[in-house]
């Protein structure tokens, strides 16, 4: 694809009418590929909506919606579900087998686990499930074969295990805002990992393993209770940005100018961590 076939296709496409009127949508229901119909105080979701066959983009954030139907397998062509700030306990398992849904957003609910079953999202990328009720990161998540962003901020997780060396194809991960204290060695292991959050946690040390993250680029660990951060950092060759800034107990080390790091890295730090 030539840069002039790709500024077109993205030109089309944010050409796409969004739909925020049901009855209006089914009279066009050949054409629509977006429908919006957030906060409508939705209890649940319109029968209409499983006629629209086309449909790519389905938004029903900030209603009090619990549970899906099965009807929902007629969006053959759903890629982006977004159900924010609804009354989900669970993902609903009928929206398991969407077999185009790569984006599905659902923060913002009352969930706290993942069933085995998620290995049916078949090509899924991206998950937030942010401000739901985790305590434990679900490794179940890991069952998801294509994902490679998922977001868990704003939960109460405290612990992640050594399984998180099963995300191979993470690319995104977002776990700030949580009581997570540490990270498991087996962290280093997420080669592809380009962006990484955990502002806002108690981490108070950093596995000696993350300079394995040869692809990380942006590496987040504002206001946490960092010591001393281990100088093989230094080694990550696509780091770009360190923030550090919040971690009251941190001493900043020489080698972070000694070594030329801070010349190839925007790295942010309050000016007490200097003394």
């Amino acid at each position: 694809m030539t840069k002039r076939e790709y500024l077109e296709k993205r030109r089309k496409k944010s050409n796409i009418k969004t739909y925020s009127d049901i009855e209006m949508a089914i009279k066009e229901k050949e054409k629509v590929r977006k429908l919006s119909l957030k906060f409508n105080y939705l209890k649940s979701i319109p029968e209409k909506i499983y006629d629209l066959v086309n449909l790519e983009y389905l938004d029903l954030s900030i209603n009090e919606i619990s549970t899906v139907k099965p009807d929902i397998m007629n969006l053959v062509n759903l890629k982006i579900l977004i159900l924010n700030d609804n009354k989900f306990k669970v993902i609903p398992k009928t929206i398991y087998s969407l077999p185009k849904l790569e984006i599905l957003e659902i923060e913002g609910n009352k969930i706290n686990k993942i069933s085995d079953d998620v290995y049916k999202f078949r090509n899924l990328l991206k998950i937030n499930i942010s401000n739901n009720h985790f305590d434990i990161f679900p490794k179940e998540l890991a069952r998801i074969e294509s994902i490679e962003e998922i977001y868990l901020s704003d939960n109460k997780i405290k612990k992640i295990g050594p399984e998180i060396k099963e995300f191979k194809k993470l690319k995104i991960l977002s776990l700030h805002n949580n009581l997570i204290r540490s990270l498991p060695e087996e962290f280093g292991e997420l080669e592809n990992l380009e962006y990484l959050y955990l502002w806002d946690n108690m981490i108070e040390e950093l596995p000696e393993s993350l300079y394995k993250m040869n692809n990380l680029i942006d590496l987040d660990l504002e206001n946490n209770k960092l010591k001393s951060i281990p100088k093989i950092l230094q080694n990550i060759p696509d780091l770009k940005s360190l923030n550090l800034f919040g971690n009251k107990e941190l001493v900043i080390p020489s080698w972070l100018w000694s070594t030329g790091f801070e010349e190839r890295v925007d790295v942010k730090y309050s000016e007490e961590n200097l003394l």
